[in-house]
């Protein structure tokens, strides 16, 4: 009946709102950002995800991917970055995670025979700790910009190393062909690692297909 219905939507709205740590004023906020959205943007397809071979699993992950693809349409994805900001907050979680894909990813390195350009990621925090017995000795940090003049690829000195920098903007189709050039003629990147960027650009397939292009036959994107 209505009112076991609208009790159970209220007790799913508590629990939604209790789960994602904030109040009911935010929680309506965010179902009329998602509402809006939906007006003009058609639900990602079943058949794009990955079957995990469990319903609820796949039912969730579902639910993330058109919630996140809803979040986009409403402008309130891309995320402003800000220097120490909240997304400090998920540092941790994300260390705990490379930490436990990195027996994984050194694994897959070890299998790339071929000479490689070494790592590619936005600053180097992981390459320089984590990953610093594969990736110090060839070292590129990615500096995103929107000035097609400046693209390009620098070789600049710390006290202690060296390393690459790419500047260019990663999302633009077409992607900076000379760029791409100089990376592949080097080899291209045995890995690249991207943590706490992607909800900050307003076009991350873009981004993804083009660091793809750059990575070396048998590397891996983390």
């Amino acid at each position: 009946n209505n009112s076991k219905h609208d009790g159970l939507g209220a007790q799913l709205s508590r629990d939604l709102a209790k789960a994602l740590d904030i109040d009911a004023k935010a929680l309506h906020a965010l179902v009329r950002s998602l509402q809006d959205a939906r007006v003009t943007t058609p639900p990602l397809p079943t058949r794009l995800l990955a079957s995990s071979g469990n319903m609820n699993t796949d039912s969730t992950r579902l639910a993330y991917m058109r919630m996140t693809n809803l979040l986009w349409d409403a402008d309130v994805l891309p995320l402003p970055f800000v220097r120490n900001g909240p997304e400090q907050i998920t540092r941790k979680r994300v260390n705990d995670s490379l930490l436990a894909l990195k027996p994984q990813v050194l694994q897959l390195l070890e299998q790339i025979s071929s000479p490689v350009a070494g790592c590619l990621e936005w600053g180097m925090s992981y390459s320089r700790s984590l990953f610093k017995s594969t990736c110090f000795h060839q070292l590129n940090s990615l500096k995103y910009t929107m000035d097609i003049a400046n693209e390009g690829i620098q070789k600049l000195s710390e006290p202690g190393y060296s390393f690459h920098r790419l500047s260019v903007d990663l999302c633009r189709s077409p992607f900076n062909s000379r760029v791409r050039r100089e990376v592949m003629q080097r080899g291209g990147f045995s890995l690249v690692l991207a943590t706490m960027v992607w909800e900050h650009l307003r076009y991350p397939v873009g981004c993804l297909t083009n660091l793809y292009s750059l990575v070396a036959t048998g590397g891996g994107v983390v």
